[in-house]
């Protein structure tokens, strides 16, 4: 910041306007406001500081009012400051509360405190704030400081340039983050660290399932001395068995699904064949009738009839009994197979849930390795993040540095003041 031109009227030890244009000072960065006591030169800052803010820079004058008690009764108490901040002109006007005489009449009344901010573009000013509130809050944006660190850093009150040295090291760092601008880096190291903390949680999480999917899956002797890509081993060839017994139960299962499929029709065939039998109880029983109602004329011929039909019956009673035989055999072989392919059947799912369950802690352990490399990331970032605070420290340092210097060119002044003053 700059101050290019401020204008003070009936203000502290002014009584009328008075006008200093810094201007003239050309690129001078160095100079010295001299005077004798009550002069006017704590004057001076006061009023830039109450331009700026609205409060004078020392808290002692905060008390009374900024009204010179010299003013004429018609002269409103008034500061303006044209300066110049990072290439933008800047213009302020500031009337304080006061109480002047009544136009008419008499007796005093009282002129509320007033506020402009404008910015400049050569002769053209746009209004940015016409509030003492606005004005106040737009300024502090501008200038990114409070009127407590104007004081202690750009304007240093006669006998407070300490306040600084001996100011509480969160105030400093405070102070020194607005100056460099070094608050974004202290929100991404509170966000990394965060994330840090949430990543860690859920490593950890993951890390105790993991464990408890391995004691489930092997062993404490199995897993003695064993590394994670070890156990990553194990679990890999545990899941190559599993596949390679669950393709054994499905060959297994196919086998009796045949077995099933020939003895159903062998149960077919026999079905058929007991049809069969039943026809011949009908072919008895219709002999027997044939027995009762045939003549005796007849009988001989039936009779060597039947005794033919009577031999074929017999070698068709074999037969049936022989495939009844069978037939209860056949039964007895789908039974057996039927309860061999349930069997089957329950090791073929406690297979594939064993599968699934193998695959969910494939899956979780991939997810849990990715969560390793991202955390391994975090940490990187956190490195850099405390490598930008410990620069952050060094610049305090120097900052430290740099006011005891102006600490020392202050007494050196002081001297120098006093030998001036010696001499005149």
């Amino acid at each position: 910041m700059r101050p290019l031109k401020l204008t003070m009227q009936a203000f502290g030890a002014y009584a009328k306007a008075e006008t200093i244009d810094f201007t003239e000072l050309g690129q001078e960065r160095i100079f010295v406001i001299s005077g004798k006591t009550g002069a006017g030169k704590s004057t001076i800052f006061d009023a830039i500081s109450f331009a700026i803010f609205g409060k004078a820079n020392t808290n002692d004058r905060e008390g009374f009012s900024l009204r010179s008690h010299f003013a004429k009764a018609e002269d409103l108490t008034e500061v303006s400051l044209e300066f110049l901040l990072r290439d933008v002109r800047y213009l302020v006007r500031r009337v304080p509360q006061q109480e002047v005489p009544k136009q008419r009449g008499e007796g005093m009344t009282t002129v509320t405190a007033k506020a402009e901010l404008y910015e400049m573009d050569g002769k053209e000013e746009t209004l940015l704030a016409s509030s003492v509130r606005d004005v106040g809050a737009k300024m502090e944006e501008i200038i990114q400081l409070n009127v407590d660190q104007f004081r202690q850093i750009l304007m240093i009150p006669q006998g407070e340039f300490r306040e600084l040295l001996v100011a509480e090291s969160k105030e400093k760092e405070a102070i020194l983050q607005r100056l460099a601008h070094t608050h974004f880096y202290q929100l991404i190291e509170n966000q990394l660290w965060s994330q840090q903390k949430e990543q860690e949680q859920q490593v950890r999480l993951l890390r105790e399932k993991v464990t408890g999917i391995t004691q489930e899956a092997f062993d404490a002797e199995a897993l003695a001395g064993k590394t994670a890509l070890d156990i990553e081993l194990m679990f890999a060839e545990r899941l190559i068995v599993e596949r390679e017994t669950m393709n054994g139960l499905q060959e297994q299962m196919d086998l009796a699904k045949g077995k099933a499929e020939i003895t159903s029709k062998n149960v077919t065939l026999a079905e058929e064949k007991i049809a069969e039998w039943v026809q011949l109880a009908k072919l008895r029983a219709e002999k027997a009738a044939l027995d009762e109602q045939s003549g005796k004329r007849n009988q001989e011929q039936e009779a060597v009839g039947l005794a033919r039909k009577a031999g074929t019956l017999i070698d068709q009673d074999a037969l049936c009994l022989r495939l009844k035989q069978q037939l209860d055999e056949v039964k007895l072989e789908e039974q057996q197979a039927l309860k061999t392919l349930e069997n089957q059947e329950v090791a073929l799912e406690k297979a594939h849930l064993e599968i699934e369950k193998v695959k969910e802690i494939e899956l979780e352990y991939v997810a849990w390795v990715k969560k390793r490399d991202l955390l391994h990331s975090m940490e990187a970032k956190v490195t850099r993040a405390l490598a930008v605070q410990q620069e952050l420290a060094q610049e305090s340092g120097r900052q430290q540095d740099l006011a005891q210097k102006l600490e020392r060119f202050t007494l050196q002044e002081k001297r120098v003041v006093g030998t001036i003053g010696k001499i005149s």
